[in-house]
């Protein structure tokens, strides 16, 4: 279940760097510009953290499905 902890800390920092990023596309798609570099690299890097978040939250399931065998294994 420490890892359950950790993983939700992690968690919140990524969805203040999500939040961060949402509000710098928003600033980008206000612009009345053609998509710019600047916008694709937010992207890329939104991109990049919805990557991590699906990772982590995976490797909590999977943590938690392990711990359910073994308990499942003790009875």
């Amino acid at each position: 279940m420490n890892k359950a902890i950790g993983t939700s800390e992690i968690d919140e920092s990524l969805e203040v760097e999500i939040g961060r990023s949402l509000d710098a596309l928003k600033g980008t798609a206000a612009e009345q510009h053609p998509a710019s570099a600047k916008h694709e690299t937010t992207a890329d890097k939104l991109g990049r953290l919805f990557g991590r978040m699906t990772k982590l939250s995976m490797s909590e399931v999977d943590s938690l499905i392990d711990e359910l065998h073994k308990a499942a294994a003790r009875s």
